[in-house]
This record gives structure tokens, C-alpha cells and sequence, in this order.
């Protein structure tokens, strides 16, 4: 694969990686391009501190307008989603299966 294309940024900033590391298979380049809005900033920011370098960030088309300015700063966390851990204990049964310790 020698181009990517991310629509929206991935939620995990490991998810992000590994879907741009198909670019680079059997010492192969290739290119990865995102497209972010004002609310992908925060998320975006968090994949740059995984792989601790800056993103290269190209302009906009002026025929397309302004984008969203970049912001560089700390991130503002996942914008309130919890990240899935796995099954709870007891996830799946009816509450009648459920064991009871006494």
C-alpha cells in the first residue's frame, strides 16, 4: 500500500499507527493523509506525542476556504470516550445465572 487516506482520526492514537504503518511493509514508502477538523485536534496531538514527532501539516486549497487553525498545546484527552478494556466479569449471563457467594 503506498496511500493512505484517514477520512476521520482514529479514535486510539495506536489505532492511527498501525494504519499508517501499512505504508512502510517490506521497506516500501508511501504517504498517510488525514483529514482534521477543529474537534480532531485534541486526538491528533495525542498520536504526534506517541510517536513523539510533529505530523507534517499541509494548507488548504485556497479555493476550499480556511481549515482549522493548529493549536499546539497539551491534549485535551479522549473527548469523554472510555476505552474498551475487555468483557466485564460476569458479562453475557442472565442475572439468574449468576453465581451468589454468601
Amino acid at each position: 500500500i503506498n496511500l493512505i487516506i484517514n477520512y476521520d482520526v482514529p479514535h486510539d492514537a495506536e489505532d492511527y499507527v498501525h494504519r499508517v504503518g501499512r505504508t512502510a511493509r517490506a521497506d516500501a514508502t508511501g504517504v498517510a493523509l488525514t483529514l482534521i477538523s477543529d474537534k480532531d485536534m485534541g486526538k491528533f496531538q495525542q498520536i504526534e506525542q506517541l510517536i513523539e514527532r510533529e505530523v507534517i501539516k499541509l494548507p488548504l486549497p485556497k479555493d476550499l476556504g480556511d481549515g482549522p487553525g493548529w493549536k499546539p498545546g497539551r491534549p485535551r484527552g479522549n473527548s469523554g470516550r472510555r476505552k474498551f478494556s475487555g468483557r466485564k466479569k460476569g458479562a453475557g449471563k442472565n442475572p439468574g445465572q449468576a453465581k451468589r457467594q454468601n
